[in-house]
């Protein structure tokens, strides 16, 4: 008899840890994305991923004010919540999920908190939309990332350059993607744009779908490449570095600023660029400045004078830093309903 209700708990037991398990696999399986998705637009990545919004209108920015860490907030700019209390880059965003490079070279003055505290932690990570739940995809000191479908593709630095690797969203599949050291930031349906790194500065784009499988889609030096759904935006170094644009799968080249630029983003109305010029080399008289025009270039005015960098976009404002002053956060409507003026978040 007892040997027989030993085995019964024994069977119990196994059902137990069995359930348990299941339980735990299906609770906490990390849900795949279609392979076109995109964790945030090319031109937020292009200028570092300091802000990205979600689906739901929610934005996730790097708070200059406290240290480079994320933040998130309503698209009008209310509802401030701290998010990671580690410095941020390269945000993007798919499903429940938050993707981004991290890193604890600066620490939030509100770490002493607890919230998501952690120490000597760097690399590619995945948390939920309130900084919970972190998890580091794996430990490397990396370049630029950026999620594409269901896999984060990184810059892995070597002795050369380096080359582009990824690693599935849930840690299971890790790969090697290319011997180049090609910046994924700029990604549309699934495919990279982006300029050569070794041989030439051609604009090329990289197949994520398939085989990786790369093509070259117009000669000549270009840089920063920004995809939407018709055109390939970038630098134009044949034109002045000029921003340019030409068909997403190739053709004409269409010069659309009338002044050379250093940052550029857009949005479906309007481009925003910045230039600089030297104070004691300036034969032209033009002024550094962050321009706005319409995307073929038109209506061409400038926002604010002096040299601006890292343009950031969202549905409700355009976001963009000092290029020497990266204490502080400079923001207008993308409307251009108001002039540019100081962006100052305050946590609730």
């Amino acid at each position: 008899m007892a040997k027989l209700r030993n085995t019964i708990i024994i069977i119990i037991c196994m059902f137990a840890i069995a359930f348990g398990t299941l339980f735990y696999l299906l609770t906490h399986k990390i849900p795949m994305n279609e392979p076109t998705n995109v964790g945030n637009s090319s031109g937020n990545m292009v200028n570092g991923g300091y802000f990205c919004e979600d689906t739901s209108g929610r934005v996730f920015f790097k708070n200059n004010y406290d240290h480079n860490c994320m933040y998130s907030m309503n698209a009008n700019e209310s509802d401030v919540k701290q998010v990671t209390n580690m410095n941020v880059r390269n945000i993007g965003t798919c499903g429940e999920y938050l993707y981004f490079y991290m890193d604890s070279t600066n620490t939030s003055v509100n770490s002493s908190t607890g919230l998501n505290a952690v120490t000597n932690q760097y690399g590619p990570y995945r948390s939920k939309k309130d900084g919970t739940g972190q998890v580091c995809l794996i430990r490397e000191y990396v370049g630029n990332i950026n999620l594409i479908g269901s896999y984060v593709y990184y810059q892995l630095k070597g002795e050369n350059l380096g080359t582009l690797e990824r690693i599935r969203i849930d840690k299971r599949d890790k790969g090697h993607v290319s011997d180049e050291y090609i910046d994924p930031s700029s990604a549309f349906n699934g495919v990279i744009f982006y300029t050569g790194v070794e041989k030439n500065r051609d604009l090329h784009t990289l197949d994520t779908k398939g085989s990786f499988s790369s093509k070259q889609i117009r000669s000549g030096s270009s840089f920063n490449p920004i995809v939407t759904k018709d055109y390939v935006y970038y630098l134009d170094g044949e034109n002045d570095m000029r921003v340019s644009r030409i068909p997403i799968n190739g053709g004409k080249v269409e010069v659309i600023s009338k002044e050379k630029a250093d940052y550029f983003n857009l949005n479906d109305e309007h481009i925003f660029y910045s230039t600089s010029y030297s104070e004691s080399n300036n034969l032209t008289n033009k002024v550094s400045a962050l321009h706005a025009a319409k995307l073929d270039g038109s209506d061409d005015k400038i926002l604010i004078e002096g040299i601006y960098s890292n343009i950031s976009v969202t549905s409700k404002y355009v976001y963009f830093e000092g290029y020497k002053d990266k204490s502080r956060i400079w923001h207008v409507p993308v409307n251009l309903s108001e002039k540019p003026s100081l962006f100052n978040p305050i946590r609730e």
